[in-house]
């Protein structure tokens, strides 16, 4: 039964929550399940189901998708701040502003997000740099795979294109990153 598969409290708090979102109180337990097992904390899961819900409706994609985008948007931003809300309603203003939709940030956001913690850079630049990318008429995926090459290549003192850019007095590296953040070190270009 449903009570003694995931807890009273929580059980009430899906059944609760089912009242006032789309989806329905099997849909939320099976995303209870998922986002409990990717890391989201169960004393925060009816919160972060609330934000993946809304994030889902708005920006056309499906519970299970926003559940997952919004975990790696978590797991990956969270110590720089970033709760479930703030992770939803960037990437619903990303959709918004760029080419692109849930299913397909759901594909390959984690790629870039995982690079840019790692480097203290910002889920804003992250996302921003991705809308842009998409409006200027590249698919998602090739967006990403950018974003994602270029903190890279921008993180290693020794690459070829530091090289050239520290002939041009760019600074690069990973602490030029943490400092600047990835727009910041771009702008010196």
């Amino acid at each position: 039964t449903l009570n003694s598969e995931i807890g009273d409290d929580l059980r009430t708090k899906l059944l609760e929550l089912a009242k006032n979102v789309p989806q329905t109180a099997g849909d939320l337990t099976s995303a209870a399940y998922q986002a409990i097992s990717a890391g989201i904390d169960p004393g925060q899961v009816t919160e972060f189901l609330e934000a993946a819900s809304k994030s889902a409706v708005a920006a056309g994609g499906s519970l299970t998708e926003s559940v997952e985008l919004l975990t790696a948007g978590v797991n990956a931003f969270g110590k720089q701040g970033e709760t479930a809300a703030s992770v939803a309603d960037k990437l619903f203003a990303t959709v918004k502003r760029g080419v692109t939709t849930i299913p397909e940030l759901n594909a390959v956001f984690g790629r870039a997000a995982a690079t840019a913690a790692s480097y203290g850079i910002g889920l804003d630049e992250v996302l921003g740099a991705i809308a842009t990318l998409t409006k200027q008429g590249l698919p998602t995926a090739e967006a990403v795979t950018r974003v994602n090459a270029t903190i890279k290549e921008l993180s290693r003192e020794g690459g070829t294109a530091a090289k050239a850019l520290k002939k041009q007095g760019v600074q690069v590296g990973v602490l030029a990153l943490q400092q600047k953040g990835l727009v910041g070190v771009l702008e010196e270009v």
